[in-house]
């Protein structure tokens, strides 16, 4: 309790010492623990641009209302963390979060982070952070600050935009498309890596706007460019949200033969009643049923919102084990690797998943799984608890 005492000083001080706008250095760390929880962060942003000046890009962030339960006359600090080549830059505002009708839950509170242009910033992150509690989230910003680039005043996901919408067009010399992934990665103790898109195409426009194709755009301006990815927006509506039977019927895959499958797909009583007699099949009751899905959809959506790059989260090395196996003890991540603890971290029996890091200039940093014939047993003996309903919140 005193430890936890000490912690909650150490943050309320250092919100209360934070300036608004302040520019300072940012220390390098390398090893960094993380923790993925879509439903438990309680914020869920949309960040778009609406409109931009010689000196100045202006966000707009965008959080439900849902967001801000007993928030009201707190303070929000939004922090914008840029990666230059050599180093980074931090910018920060203070938001004072209004009397909001929470029983409008479909309503939202919005602000406006005006971020000074710095067309050397190659990566852009977010944080916000509530000043009378410990909810914080980051969140990558697909739109760098920087002169070139466009406007987009839709609501967007924090790095992909939605393929139902049209882009508007900055000035720029080339664009080129790469398509996203739809294939499963293979499991971990396949000897096959998981497939990455690497076919491009060079982009042909007439106008200054661009209808989007589920995948990734880079876009060049001279020595400039900036990448922005798109998801299906007729195949996955509220991403990374799952709402429709036809995206909860794919995730299952990891947990059947491909011969169930393919029976659950092409039964004649239809892919819903299949799916749903396969969650009942699998829990022994309608009840038990039930809370299997809560719990396995709402890893779906977390893999959604921190895994996706070249396949949606759900279908990378990431999104995998964290569907079967849950969130790990303890994760560890430096430059080279990220390393998935399941048990104490000491312990020589522990199972621990090896994520390698490498560099994609449209996906970013992509994770691939150091996959072993070792992972065999453990993979096989967690899949058979799901299928027998052994598996808790």
């Amino acid at each position: 309790m005193k430890c936890l005492l000490n912690f909650l000083v150490f943050v309320v001080a250092t919100i209360f010492f934070v300036g608004c706008q302040t520019v300072q250095p940012v220390e390098e760390v390398n090893i960094q623990s993380k923790y993925y929880n879509w439903t438990n962060q309680s914020f869920h942003p949309k960040i778009s641009v609406t409109e931009k000046s010689d000196t100045t890009i202006t966000y707009k962030i965008i959080l439900p209302n849902s967001d801000l339960q007993n928030s009201t006359g707190n303070q929000l600090e939004i922090k914008s963390l840029g990666q230059k080549e050599n180093s980074r830059v931090q910018y920060s505002q203070v938001f004072t979060i209004p009397n909001i009708n929470l029983e409008n839950n479909s309503g939202y509170f919005s602000c406006t982070f005006r971020h000074p242009i710095d067309s050397n910033i190659t990566q852009l992150t977010f944080t916000i952070k509530e000043s009378k509690s410990i909810r914080e989230i980051s969140v990558p910003v697909a739109y760098l600050p920087s002169k070139e680039g466009w406007i987009w005043n839709s609501e967007m996901g924090t790095g992909y935009c939605s393929s139902n919408q049209k882009l508007i067009l900055p000035h720029c010399d080339k664009i080129q498309f790469q398509p996203r992934s739809e294939k499963l990665p293979s499991p971990p103790f396949s000897a096959n890596a998981p497939f990455i898109p690497q076919e491009k195409s060079v982009v042909a426009w007439k106008s200054d706007s661009l209808q989007l194709a589920p995948g990734a755009y880079q876009i060049f301006d001279g020595a400039n460019q900036q990448v922005l990815q798109i998801i299906d927006g007729n195949k996955s509506p509220n991403f990374p949200e799952i709402t429709r039977i036809e995206e909860m019927i794919g995730p299952i895959r990891y947990l059947c033969s491909k011969e169930e499958y393919e029976r659950i797909q092409n039964s004649y009583e239809g892919p819903e009643n299949a799916f749903d007699k396969f969650w009942i099949r699998s829990g022994g009751s309608k009840a038990k049923g039930k809370e299997l899905i809560k719990v396995y959809y709402s890893r779906v959506q977390d893999a959604n919102y921190h895994f996706t790059s070249y396949a949606e989260g759900w279908r990378t090395d990431r999104g995998m084990i964290y569907l079967v196996f849950g969130h790990p003890q303890a994760i560890i991540s430096d430059d080279i690797q990220e390393t998935w603890i399941y048990g104490h971290a000491n312990d020589p029996q522990a199972l621990k998943f090896e994520f390698e890091k490498k560099n994609d200039p449209i996906w970013g940093i992509i994770y691939i799984l150091k996959r072993n014939e070792t992972y065999r047993s453990p993979w096989e003996s967690q899949v058979t608890q799901w299928r027998q309903g052994r598996i808790y919140p």
